[in-house]
């Protein structure tokens, strides 16, 4: 046999077997666990609306909560996203996962004590697909669990991508569904404060229509171009009586120091009910 011959099928064989370990790798099995009925996985919103996003603006965020309720500790595993253009990592008790995507295979299981909260953060890159990413998009983020109630949990991100983003200063999504909130409980939403603008844009107050409801900003100072996350907290408890039941609407006001975009604001509704 010809050595250089040999040699080439050597080096074809020990490629082809390192590929297929790398392979195997990537094609590990997914994680499993047995349903426990005293798990209760609870989630609030489980859609996000990014509004308008340009496609050259950079990555954005959404982030979801998934507490347990029950009394034995919640498994969040097999976590995956519709598109590679689309990724999701966890944060629980100070601690950062991995990312996951649409290609990621992974045996991580995070265990949620009872009484405990996971966020969910879901990251998209409008740039992913290039020129042919423009138009509305809906992308989802999956998560299994061992609360037999809810083996799988589905997050939905909606946006209208285009090419060129109209230059102001606007709150994303306009409005937000918290769906059924138990008295007693506190429910959460993320908005985006978005400057679309080519100028610093500082916001100089922000209000609710209501003490039940709360809102802080990540940042006051927007640079052009630039976005910030509007945390917003409703507690239907806080009057101490009934006058937060039943279905509502509660407003968050931002004013900025944009002669334009002075005042800005945001919905979110729920259905509230005692147990």
């Amino acid at each position: 046999m010809n050595f250089k011959f040999a040699t080439g099928l050597l080096v074809i064989f020990v490629a082809l077997l390192g590929g297929g370990y790398y392979l195997s790798q990537k094609t590990a099995p997914s994680a499993s666990v047995k349903p426990d009925a005293e798990v209760k996985a609870v989630i609030g919103t489980a859609t996000y609306d990014w509004g308008t996003i340009g496609i050259n603006n950079g990555d954005v965020e959404a982030t979801f909560e998934i507490k347990n309720e029950g009394t034995a500790p919640l498994k969040l595993l097999n976590t995956s996203t519709s598109c590679a253009c689309t990724e999701a990592q966890f944060t629980y008790e100070g601690a950062t996962s991995s990312l996951y995507g649409m290609h990621t295979t992974s045996n991580d299981i995070l265990e949620v004590s009872p009484g405990k909260t996971a966020t969910l953060k879901a990251i998209y890159d409008p740039l992913f697909h290039g020129p042919s990413g423009t138009g509305p998009i809906t992308r989802q983020v999956f998560v299994e669990t061992n609360d037999p109630a809810s083996p799988t949990l589905t997050f939905t991100l909606l946006a209208e991508v285009v090419e060129d983003v109209a230059e102001e200063v606007t709150i994303s999504p306009q409005a937000q569904d918290l769906a059924t909130v138990i008295y007693g409980d506190v429910a959460e939403a993320t908005f985006s404060l978005v400057n679309n603008t080519q100028q610093v844009v500082n916001v100089t107050r922000v209000t609710t229509s209501c003490g039940c409801t709360t809102a802080k900003l990540d940042s006051e100072k927007l640079s052009a171009g630039s976005r910030t996350n509007i945390s917003v907290a409703f507690d239907p408890a806080f009057h101490k009586d009934d006058t937060d039941l039943g279905d509502l609407t509660r407003t968050v006001f931002i004013e900025t120091d944009h002669p334009e975009f002075a005042k800005l604001t945001a919905d979110i509704t729920a259905n509230v009910i005692k147990k």
